[in-house]
């Protein structure tokens, strides 16, 4: 199966029977005063994707900046399936009140630790048995802090090993973003995803990744829960794999066929097109 395929399989469009709690529900836990971009892209990156419904969870300053971008998103609490916590994060303290969210509102949601949840969010998998539902995308830099005895360079030198090792240590899924992308998982098969563009290497592009996975991970969430329930992470897995193509694609046609420069945030608009070219593909 191509990366395309996969990604055809787990991006659906709903059907006459859904409805947007059928279609899942992400919560973002994201941004912060000093970096309310993060928010913004990455709830927007979620909320073009087709997911039921987007929450976000943050300080209030941040929320109405999200809301005058994107309406749609409920500032809300509430159950989700899914949750994203990190991106633009500045101080600790706000994972403890991102899975207190959890346990009261969403028992059995997946969490994805970005960025300034990255840390956190291991030492916590690591004394409550978290780690089957957690997903960690670190990039080669936030890596070094994960992994001990590794350095940067070692890490873009092996970047396969570096990302099984790293899922071995936590018990976590880890989607390790670069031009190439690895994602691994304890006892499953190890993916890649090569981007067909270099576009990617610009700010803000990793919030708009968080936004995607969370979203494809909550669309998803009954087919994953049901794999999890038997110790199996293959659909886990094919979903991360399915969120970084969606990402990398909608790179490349927002850069065009000039590979022109893109914002972070030229990736969510173009996605309902990207989608509209993959279900034209997949239908011939």
């Amino acid at each position: 199966m191509t990366g395309l395929d996969n990604l055809a399989r787990y991006w659906p469009a709903p059907t006459e029977r859904d409805h947007k709690y059928t279609r899942g529900v992400v919560c973002m836990a994201t941004g912060s005063e000093h970096y309310p971009g993060a928010a913004l892209i990455g709830c927007e990156a979620a909320a073009r994707c087709g997911v039921g419904m987007v929450r976000y969870l943050g300080p209030e300053a941040v929320a109405r900046m999200v809301i005058a971008r994107t309406p749609e998103v409920v500032p809300a609490v509430g159950r989700a399936q899914a949750f994203v916590a990190g991106s633009g994060w500045e101080g600790p303290g706000r994972l403890e009140a991102v899975r207190a969210c959890m346990t009261e509102t969403s028992p059995g949601a997946l969490l994805v630790a970005d960025a300034g949840a990255l840390g956190p969010a291991l030492a916590r998998a690591n004394s409550d048995g978290f780690s089957a539902r957690l997903v960690l995308t670190p990039h080669a830099g936030e890596a070094t802090a994960l992994l001990d005895g590794w350095g940067r360079g070692r890490i873009e030198a092996s970047p396969r090993e570096a990302t099984e090792t790293l899922a071995e240590r936590t018990g976590a899924t880890v989607i390790l973003k670069g031009h190439t992308t690895w994602i691994a998982a304890p006892g499953e098969d190890t993916l890649a995803v090569a981007s067909p563009t270099t576009r990617l290497a610009t700010a803000g592009t990793g919030d708009a990744l968080a936004g995607i996975t969370g979203a494809l991970l909550a669309l998803n969430h009954a087919q994953i829960a049901q794999g999890l329930e038997h110790g199996d992470r293959r659909t886990l897995l094919a979903v991360c794999e399915a969120a970084v193509t969606l990402h990398a694609h909608a790179a490349a046609l927002a850069a065009g066929e000039g590979h022109a420069p893109i914002l972070a945030s030229d990736i969510a608009q173009v996605i309902p097109d990207l989608f509209a070219r993959l279900s034209s593909k997949v239908n011939t």
